[in-house]
């Protein structure tokens, strides 16, 4: 599962939406037209968005407990 969320801060977010692969989620972001969206190269499953009005939307790998 990959978990969508926004933020405006490192220490608050807000959760969005679930997808069950990296490539739906990155369809998710890119359609809501980020004014720059990076894959995170050091972490596989993970991407940042940075949205007009100064939004982050960040994709992450959920882990399994």
């Amino acid at each position: 599962m990959f978990a969508v969320y926004d933020t405006t801060n490192a220490t608050r977010r807000s959760f969005r939406a679930a997808f069950a692969t990296f490539d739906e989620a990155c369809g998710y972001v890119e359609a809501l037209s980020p004014i720059c969206f990076e894959r995170d190269a050091d972490h596989p499953g993970c991407a940042d968005a940075y949205m007009p009005g100064g939004m982050i939307y960040v994709i992450e790998a959920e882990v399994a407990a």
